[in-house]
């Protein structure tokens, strides 16, 4: 759940700093290899919001492949929209509303 919201919502930085960042985290950082939030720091830095997504992203499937990251919760989410708001690009099958795919018409 943590990797795709975190590549999924538009202030992806702030939702890595929310999962390894906060006090207290909750993907823990140890020493390296498992050093996540210098990983995210580092991953921040960099110059190409592309890269940092990957890099980021690239952090969280660590954490996941490191056993800090546990599947708890499940959760599917529905979206309602006012008149002016296309929704048709998302697919019934997404369970998030990636903000890429919606629409001001």
């Amino acid at each position: 759940m943590a990797t795709s919201l975190a590549v999924a919502d538009p202030n992806f930085e702030g939702a890595m700093s929310f999962f390894v960042e906060r006090d207290p985290p909750f993907v823990a950082s140890l020493e390296a290899p498992n050093d996540f939030a210098s990983q995210v720091e580092k991953a921040r830095g960099l110059s190409s919001q592309a890269e940092k997504a990957q890099k980021m992203s690239q952090v969280m499937i660590r954490a996941q492949e490191a056993g800090f990251v546990l599947p708890l919760i499940h959760f599917s989410s529905f979206a309602v929209a006012k008149p002016g708001i296309d929704l048709s690009d998302i697919p019934n099958s997404d369970e998030t509303i990636p903000f890429s795919k919606v629409r001001i018409k």
